[in-house]
């Protein structure tokens, strides 16, 4: 019984090791890191089945430690501690992409690999050499357009020139190791492909092609970085959760370049992102990994090299999570362990040990299906709005939230579709009773499913920009709907502060209610957060003209024309627009209502858990 729990215990691992660089399944919105994510959960956690039964059956055991193991715990904990109480969506920072639980489970993957015998761990490197060579091998196939344009089975060019240039140093150095010719011949034809992928990876991330890299300013990130210290240095913002920090501490002279309306998920390399994510506890627990890795030098060892190459590679590029199993793996294979061995005199101990394991392990599985459950099914409303089926994507996306409320994404898709069928009604002539009873339906229940996705993620900026946009979106049927909107894009502007479409949106409603000095006041600041953007000084000379400062107005419009090019179709439109002092786009009135207002709007309309300033 003991032998095969140990067998079972290997091969497993083995397979995980192997399976990790080729898994995808097209069943999910995201068909590899949602899939990676899914072999990680499952696999570690039968794993851990497969160790307390061990543990159970065995009246002795082994525990092999090392001077890294307290900085791995400390850098996993962090993160666990960080999504728990400083990200506003635990979901997000657990399963929607769920960085703390890649952190968390490629520590595992850590302590696994050092348990292993020095013969385990050869075997263990040949698998990664296998792995990565496939991986290398459909990539290259892809490039050259034996299949599909642009394809990799990690899903991410960060993450495939990471896993090939680490690799590649294992497999090259076995060339030239005295092993059978056979063996040699393997690892030099792999280190060829694996060289063949690395270039290719890195040549699809140059500048100037389709899948180039766009990453924030490292100015920007550093400013952002120091920021969100100065509010949360110890937890930060919550991992997964970098863009709260870029939309809300990015500085002003991030408008002044081509990626102004990017918004990124990512700082400019890794350091800065664990920072921002998790504080300066995790940062520091992640260069103690490095530092207590690397300080002795040894060149002649290969994982020593991969490992100096992806700490190079973190210092300029932000490492992708699902990144961080190669990543944990080879300091497990890097470090030096001390064995520890005894025996059991009683099974309490280890009984002790495994009922609270096995309970976790439960609780684990159970969120875990809920969340890939309704990924799976989040997917077929993906499929169906691709299709142009709103009725169809509608079930869907009902049901999808059924499985799971917790997800933000789900209610602002649902928002979505609501409001699409809600228009394509409301364009049907002579509506039949039931129809406007459906219509209202629709309407309200848009309005709750914007509410939903700003309540769960409040300080999200795009969930109350979207909330925004509903609420303007039904001003001619729902009583208040533009009060609510100019709460939400205010909500919106606090998170996003130079965000010159918010302010632009905000200001848009008070030039409809006829409140044009107001109006004009918001897109002065729009003006102020990008003075390059003509929409923005269009739509301030338009509030000019309406509150009678025509100087004012002319002004603006003149510096419209100068942002537009004279081969733009606006620009003639602009130039009697001069004349005249009249909107190239004016802020457009509400359409008529098909069914009589007002629509009673559910509950208070504005989400309460969240106030409009701190």
């Amino acid at each position: 019984m003991t032998k095969v729990i140990k067998l079972l215990d290997k091969y497993i691992f083995y397979a995980i090791i192997f399976l990790f660089p080729l898994f995808l399944l097209p069943i999910f919105p995201n068909y590899f890191e949602t899939a990676k994510l899914l072999l990680l959960v499952s696999g570690v956690l039968l794993l851990s089945i497969v160790k307390i039964i061990g543990g159970l059956t065995s009246n002795s055991f082994k525990l092999s430690t090392s001077k890294i193991d307290i900085f791995i715990v400390i850098f996993s904990v962090i993160y666990i501690v960080s999504g728990l109480i400083a990200s506003p969506n635990k979901f997000d920072a657990f399963f929607v992409p769920g960085t703390a639980t890649f952190i968390v489970l490629s520590s595992l993957i850590y302590f696994f690999t050092t348990q292993l015998q020095e013969r385990e761990k050869k075997d263990l490197e040949f698998v990664l050499v296998l792995s990565t060579l496939i991986a290398a091998g459909v990539q290259i196939a892809s490039f050259v357009g034996l299949i599909q344009k642009n394809f990799s089975t990690f899903g991410n060019l960060i993450t495939s020139f990471t896993y090939y240039i680490a690799i590649l140093p294992v497999a090259f150095y076995k060339v030239f190791k005295k092993e059978k010719i056979a063996k040699n011949i393997f690892y030099g034809i792999a280190s060829f492909i694996i060289l063949v992928g690395t270039f290719v990876s890195f040549y699809q991330i140059l500048p100037n092609k389709n899948n180039a890299l766009k990453l924030p300013k490292l100015s920007t990130s550093w400013s952002i970085a120091i920021d969100t210290l100065k509010q949360s240095p110890l937890l930060g913002i919550g991992p997964a959760n970098y863009l709260e920090s870029y939309n809300k501490y990015r500085p002003i002279t991030a408008n002044s370049n081509d990626t102004w309306t990017s918004r990124f998920l990512v700082s400019s390399n890794t350091p800065l992102t664990i920072l921002s994510e998790v504080g300066i506890i995790g940062l520091l627990a992640f260069l103690a990994i490095f530092y207590f890795s690397l300080r002795k030098l040894k060149l002649n060892n290969p994982i020593y090299v991969s490992l100096f190459i992806i700490f190079v590679i973190s210092l300029i590029l932000p490492l992708p999570v699902s990144a961080f199993p190669l990543m944990m793996l080879l300091f497990a294979l890097n470090t030096m362990t001390h064995e520890n061995v005894g025996n059991f005199s009683s099974k309490t101990p280890i009984i002790i040990i495994s009922v609270p394991l096995a309970i976790i392990i439960a609780f684990i599985s159970f969120f875990a299906f809920k969340y890939f459950y309704a990924e799976f099914t989040f997917s077929k409303v993906i499929t169906e709005m691709s299709k142009g089926n709103g009725v169809k994507a509608y079930e869907e996306i009902n049901k999808t939230i059924n499985i799971n409320p917790y997800v933000d994404r789900y209610h602002l898709v649902s928002a979505s579709i609501d409001i699409a069928l809600a228009g394509s009604l409301a364009k049907i002539e002579n509506l039949s009773e039931d129809d406007k009873k459906t219509l209202t339906q629709l309407i309200q229940q848009t309005v709750q499913e914007a509410k939903a996705a700003a309540t769960l993620n409040p300080r999200s900026a795009s969930s109350w920009e979207n909330l925004g946009d509903v609420y303007n979106s039904v001003t001619s049927f729902a009583k208040d709907a533009d009060a609510f909107a100019i709460q939400s894009y205010s909500q919106a502007i606090y998170l996003d502060p130079i965000n010159p479409t918010l302010r632009i949106k905000l200001g848009g409603i008070y030039y409809a209610q006829g409140k044009f000095a107001d109006a004009a006041k918001v897109f002065e600041l729009a003006v102020v957060a990008k003075p390059d953007l003509a929409n923005a000084h269009y739509n301030l000379a338009m509030a000019y003209k309406e509150d009678k400062q025509l100087e004012k107005a002319k002004e603006q419009m003149n510096l419209t024309l100068s942002l537009l090019g004279k081969d733009s179709k606006d620009f003639e439109t602009a130039k009697k627009e001069l004349e005249a002092i009249e909107g190239l786009t004016p802020p457009q009135s509400s359409p008529s209502p098909v069914i009589v207002p007002p629509i009673e709007i559910p509950a208070t309309g504005i989400p309460t858990e969240v106030p409009a300033t701190e």
